[in-house]
Protein backbone atom coordinates (compact mmCIF):
# COMPACT_ATOMS: atom_id res chain seq x y z
CA UNK A 1 0.00 0.00 0.00
CA UNK A 2 1.47 3.16 -1.32
CA UNK A 3 1.53 6.31 1.38
CA UNK A 4 0.61 9.63 0.84
CA UNK A 5 3.94 11.83 0.59
CA UNK A 6 3.82 15.28 2.72
CA UNK A 7 6.79 17.44 1.99
CA UNK A 8 7.87 20.93 4.12
CA UNK A 9 7.22 24.18 2.98
CA UNK A 10 9.87 24.74 -0.11
CA UNK A 11 12.30 27.89 0.04
CA UNK A 12 11.98 28.83 -3.57
CA UNK A 13 9.13 27.94 -6.41
CA UNK A 14 11.82 26.19 -8.65
CA UNK A 15 11.72 23.11 -5.48
CA UNK A 16 8.11 23.25 -4.88
CA UNK A 17 7.19 22.90 -8.88
CA UNK A 18 9.80 20.09 -8.95
CA UNK A 19 8.62 18.38 -5.77
CA UNK A 20 5.03 18.48 -7.07
CA UNK A 21 5.89 16.85 -10.25
CA UNK A 22 7.56 14.02 -8.68
CA UNK A 23 4.51 13.59 -6.28
CA UNK A 24 2.00 13.55 -8.92
CA UNK A 25 4.58 10.53 -10.69
CA UNK A 26 5.74 8.72 -7.59
CA UNK A 27 3.22 5.74 -7.59
CA UNK A 28 3.48 5.51 -11.57
CA UNK A 29 7.11 4.73 -11.32
CA UNK A 30 6.77 2.91 -8.36
CA UNK A 31 4.13 0.82 -10.46
CA UNK A 32 6.06 0.66 -13.69
CA UNK A 33 9.42 -0.43 -11.56
CA UNK A 34 7.01 -3.57 -10.55
CA UNK A 35 6.29 -4.48 -13.80
CA UNK A 36 9.91 -4.21 -15.25
CA UNK A 37 11.03 -6.58 -12.12
CA UNK A 38 7.62 -9.21 -12.88
CA UNK A 39 7.84 -9.37 -16.66
CA UNK A 40 10.80 -11.13 -18.82
CA UNK A 41 12.46 -8.29 -21.20
CA UNK A 42 10.59 -9.88 -24.14
CA UNK A 43 7.26 -9.70 -22.60
CA UNK A 44 4.68 -6.73 -24.00
CA UNK A 45 4.35 -5.68 -20.31
CA UNK A 46 7.71 -5.10 -19.67
CA UNK A 47 8.28 -3.10 -22.90
CA UNK A 48 5.15 -1.00 -21.99
CA UNK A 49 7.15 -0.66 -18.52
CA UNK A 50 10.60 0.18 -19.00
CA UNK A 51 9.39 2.90 -21.74
CA UNK A 52 6.90 4.41 -19.56
CA UNK A 53 9.25 4.72 -16.57
CA UNK A 54 12.17 6.05 -19.23
CA UNK A 55 9.63 8.33 -20.40
CA UNK A 56 8.88 9.70 -16.65
CA UNK A 57 12.39 10.46 -16.17
CA UNK A 58 12.86 12.49 -19.20
CA UNK A 59 9.95 14.56 -18.40
CA UNK A 60 11.26 15.61 -15.14
CA UNK A 61 14.33 16.09 -16.73
CA UNK A 62 12.87 18.30 -18.97
CA UNK A 63 11.45 20.12 -16.18
CA UNK A 64 14.26 20.91 -13.98
CA UNK A 65 16.07 21.60 -16.58
CA UNK A 66 13.83 24.21 -17.78
CA UNK A 67 14.20 25.35 -13.86
CA UNK A 68 17.72 25.66 -13.95
CA UNK A 69 18.12 22.14 -11.66
CA UNK A 70 20.58 21.10 -12.94
CA UNK A 71 21.85 18.44 -10.21
CA UNK A 72 18.39 16.91 -10.18
CA UNK A 73 19.24 16.57 -13.79
CA UNK A 74 22.50 15.14 -13.18
CA UNK A 75 20.48 12.46 -10.70
CA UNK A 76 17.99 11.56 -13.28
CA UNK A 77 20.62 10.38 -15.74
CA UNK A 78 22.29 8.54 -13.58
CA UNK A 79 19.00 6.77 -12.41
CA UNK A 80 18.26 6.78 -16.21
CA UNK A 81 21.30 5.11 -17.24
CA UNK A 82 21.38 2.34 -14.46
CA UNK A 83 17.41 1.51 -15.10
CA UNK A 84 18.66 0.64 -18.56
CA UNK A 85 21.39 -1.47 -17.67
CA UNK A 86 19.23 -2.82 -14.34
CA UNK A 87 16.22 -4.01 -17.21
CA UNK A 88 18.28 -6.32 -18.93
CA UNK A 89 18.86 -8.29 -16.03
CA UNK A 90 17.53 -11.64 -14.72
CA UNK A 91 14.37 -11.71 -12.45
CA UNK A 92 16.64 -12.44 -9.48
CA UNK A 93 19.10 -9.92 -10.11
CA UNK A 94 16.44 -7.30 -10.69
CA UNK A 95 14.41 -8.21 -7.61
CA UNK A 96 18.20 -7.87 -5.45
CA UNK A 97 17.95 -4.34 -6.76
CA UNK A 98 13.98 -3.45 -6.69
CA UNK A 99 14.09 -2.05 -3.54
CA UNK A 100 17.33 0.20 -3.92
CA UNK A 101 16.06 1.72 -7.31
CA UNK A 102 12.61 1.97 -5.59
CA UNK A 103 14.02 5.00 -3.23
CA UNK A 104 14.91 7.44 -5.46
CA UNK A 105 12.23 9.77 -5.59
CA UNK A 106 11.23 10.08 -2.32
CA UNK A 107 15.25 11.12 -1.50
CA UNK A 108 14.42 13.63 -4.06
CA UNK A 109 11.38 14.69 -1.98
CA UNK A 110 13.47 14.39 1.11
CA UNK A 111 16.41 16.92 -0.69
CA UNK A 112 13.99 19.25 -1.95
CA UNK A 113 12.11 19.99 1.38
CA UNK A 114 15.71 20.21 3.58
CA UNK A 115 18.62 20.39 0.73
CA UNK A 116 21.40 20.79 2.88
CA UNK A 117 20.36 17.58 4.87
CA UNK A 118 19.24 15.79 2.13
CA UNK A 119 21.85 16.41 -0.39
CA UNK A 120 23.86 13.97 1.54
CA UNK A 121 21.52 10.89 1.31
CA UNK A 122 21.66 11.50 -2.73
CA UNK A 123 25.06 10.87 -2.47
CA UNK A 124 25.29 8.36 -0.59
CA UNK A 125 22.97 6.40 -2.47
CA UNK A 126 24.73 7.11 -5.38
CA UNK A 127 27.89 6.03 -4.38
CA UNK A 128 26.40 2.14 -3.30
CA UNK A 129 28.76 -0.09 -5.14
CA UNK A 130 26.08 -2.33 -6.28
CA UNK A 131 24.72 -0.33 -8.93
CA UNK A 132 25.30 -1.39 -12.59
CA UNK A 133 26.73 1.65 -14.21
CA UNK A 134 28.33 2.93 -10.30
CA UNK A 135 29.19 6.66 -9.59
CA UNK A 136 33.21 7.21 -9.26
CA UNK A 137 33.76 9.90 -6.10
CA UNK A 138 34.70 12.45 -8.30
CA UNK A 139 30.77 12.35 -9.85
CA UNK A 140 29.15 12.10 -7.03
CA UNK A 141 30.96 15.11 -5.99
CA UNK A 142 30.24 17.06 -8.88
CA UNK A 143 26.20 16.62 -8.02
CA UNK A 144 26.97 17.22 -5.13
CA UNK A 145 27.97 20.72 -6.02
CA UNK A 146 25.53 20.91 -8.57
CA UNK A 147 22.77 20.59 -6.03
CA UNK A 148 24.19 22.96 -3.26
CA UNK A 149 24.09 25.36 -5.86
CA UNK A 150 20.82 25.15 -7.71
CA UNK A 151 19.27 25.63 -4.22
CA UNK A 152 21.78 28.75 -3.35
CA UNK A 153 20.89 30.57 -6.72
CA UNK A 154 17.14 29.19 -6.71
CA UNK A 155 17.12 31.44 -3.19
CA UNK A 156 18.68 34.44 -4.78
CA UNK A 157 16.97 34.50 -7.63
CA UNK A 158 13.69 34.24 -5.79
CA UNK A 159 14.80 37.17 -3.68
CA UNK A 160 15.20 39.30 -6.33
CA UNK A 161 11.66 38.86 -7.33
CA UNK A 162 10.44 39.93 -3.36
CA UNK A 163 8.93 42.91 -3.29
CA UNK A 164 11.86 45.81 -1.90
CA UNK A 165 11.02 47.41 1.32
CA UNK A 166 11.27 51.34 1.35
CA UNK A 167 14.58 51.11 3.71
CA UNK A 168 16.23 48.70 1.65
CA UNK A 169 15.97 49.76 -1.67
CA UNK A 170 19.92 49.52 -2.72
CA UNK A 171 20.51 45.98 -1.31
CA UNK A 172 21.44 43.31 -3.87
CA UNK A 173 21.65 39.45 -2.34
CA UNK A 174 24.78 37.49 -3.26
CA UNK A 175 25.69 34.15 -2.34
CA UNK A 176 27.93 35.32 0.68
CA UNK A 177 24.59 36.89 1.49
CA UNK A 178 22.63 33.51 2.09
CA UNK A 179 25.47 31.64 4.24
CA UNK A 180 23.22 31.38 6.35
CA UNK A 181 20.84 29.26 4.72
CA UNK A 182 23.64 26.65 3.87
CA UNK A 183 26.25 25.19 5.03
CA UNK A 184 29.49 27.30 4.93
CA UNK A 185 31.34 23.96 3.01
CA UNK A 186 28.22 24.38 0.33
CA UNK A 187 28.08 27.94 0.27
CA UNK A 188 31.52 27.46 -0.87
CA UNK A 189 31.18 25.00 -3.73
CA UNK A 190 28.31 27.11 -5.27
CA UNK A 191 30.62 30.57 -5.16
CA UNK A 192 33.55 28.49 -6.96
CA UNK A 193 31.09 26.71 -9.45
CA UNK A 194 29.08 29.72 -10.16
CA UNK A 195 32.45 31.88 -10.78
CA UNK A 196 34.24 28.88 -13.19
CA UNK A 197 30.76 29.17 -15.23
CA UNK A 198 31.87 32.84 -15.97
CA UNK A 199 34.99 32.64 -17.19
Amino acid sequence: MKKNTATKPNKHPQLTILSDKIIEKKDDLADDLDNIVAFDIVETEFLEAIEKYTDTLQDLWELAKDLGLNGFCEVCTFINDNIFEYSFKSKTEKKLLHEQLSLWPQLILDYLSSPELGSKDIITYIRKDNWPISASKEHANYISVRLAKDYAIGIIETKKHVPKQEDNTSKTDSIEDIASELSSKQIEQAVNVDKASRT
